[in-house]
């Protein structure tokens, strides 16, 4: 099946020169900022939680997985529909510049809600020590694309040039489970646990909840929309990103990524590091880049098509695939130096899938 619509698969050809492995850029590359020395931070798993550690407000937006549940999932949640967003359709703010005939389908919207300027990412690992392994190398991912080209696509959206904008915190966390299934109560308890660490929430912080292979995760409390590969009827997503918030630490941006080398999932070969490191690295880039420019879903997406309607900068982008699920223009990004197999993302300035702004 493809998972774009006739607007996005028109730009992904039209664009088709971005579908390939890049060479080195004549121009300078940003430098990456000094980090320090990684900080361990460990976390337990709540299973009393009382009412003060109960989110007030939960949002949303799944990567779909190239399986049936998928293919008619939800985009948007927790109330299952994705209506909520298309309610701001009157408020949409005309984006500025936009070159004759001046209507592109696949167009990001701005409803006039929040964007990320600049923020911190901390990383979340369970059940893999104090450690980034069992994913591959997403740490030294954050660190490459955040000091990239790649990045500055998203800067048409939210208003802002600089480099090293958006970087990885040496502070992580690790936590240990005994569970089959994290439900969308574990997974929230522990992002609000990391806040609690980090002085609290807010826009200026992201976290990401990686998940590791054998353990389920659903992002409704029906556990109906899930990534769930031994449950083919809920095995809707590959990834999400939200927002949920709690009195004490406020709004609280955070992604999840499961283990993503499995079917409906992974990246395809050929893969330049393995198929783990980019199955992982896409995903992760694909919510980063849902987070920084629509952190609450009240931001960037696309309104004006039915086929990409509800869908964001990352959805728009995710690759060409025949019917039976198979990539057929895979997309590969020269960051930092290293080429990752990864997707490209929607830029209103080029109306089409780009890897630089």
């Amino acid at each position: 099946m493809s998972s774009l619509g006739y607007g996005a698969r028109a730009v992904a050809l039209m664009v088709a020169i971005g579908f390939v492995f890049l060479g080195a850029t004549s121009e300078a590359q940003d430098v990456a900022p000094a980090i320090g020395e990684p900080q361990g931070i460990e976390l337990h798993l709540d299973q009393q939680r009382g009412a003060a550690t109960r989110p007030a407000n939960y949002w949303y937006h799944i990567r779909r997985a190239r399986t049936e549940a998928g293919r008619v999932a939800p985009l948007s949640g927790p109330s299952g529909a994705d209506t909520a967003k298309l309610g701001h359709a009157a408020k949409a703010v005309p984006a500025a510049g936009i070159a004759r005939p001046g209507f592109f389908p696949a167009d990001l919207d701005n409803f006039g809600g929040n964007v990320v300027q600049t923020a911190q990412s901390f990383n979340i690992y369970i059940n893999c020590g104090q450690s980034d392994s069992c994913w591959g190398n997403p740490t030294q991912f954050l660190n490459d694309v955040g000091a990239s080209k790649f990045i500055h696509v998203v800067d048409q959206y939210v208003g802002a040039r600089g480099n090293n904008r958006y970087i990885l915190s040496p502070k992580f966390f690790f936590v240990n489970v005994n569970v089959s299934l994290l439900t969308i109560d574990d997974v929230t308890n522990l992002v609000h646990q990391a806040a609690q660490f980090t002085n609290g929430g807010g826009l200026n912080r992201i976290f990401h909840l990686f998940i590791p292979q054998g353990i389920d995760v659903c992002s409704d409390a029906n556990q109906t929309t899930c990534y769930s590969p031994d449950n083919p009827s809920t095995f809707s997503f590959c990834a999400f990103h939200s927002n949920v918030s709690f009195n004490d630490t406020g709004d609280i941006l955070f992604t999840v990524e499961p283990f993503q080398d499995i079917d409906g999932c992974a990246a395809a070969p050929p893969n330049p590091n393995s198929q783990l490191i980019d199955s992982t690295n896409s995903v992760l880039s694909h919510e980063l880049f849902e987070t920084i420019t629509d952190p609450q879903g009240q931001t960037w997406f696309s309104e004006m098509s039915n086929p990409e309607r509800g869908n964001e900068i990352g959805d728009i982008c995710q690759g060409v695939f025949d019917q039976n699920g198979e990539e057929i223009i895979p997309s590969y990004v020269l960051v930092k130096g290293r080429n990752y197999e990864t997707q490209l993302e929607y830029s209103n300035k080029v109306h089409g899938c780009t890897n630089a702004p």
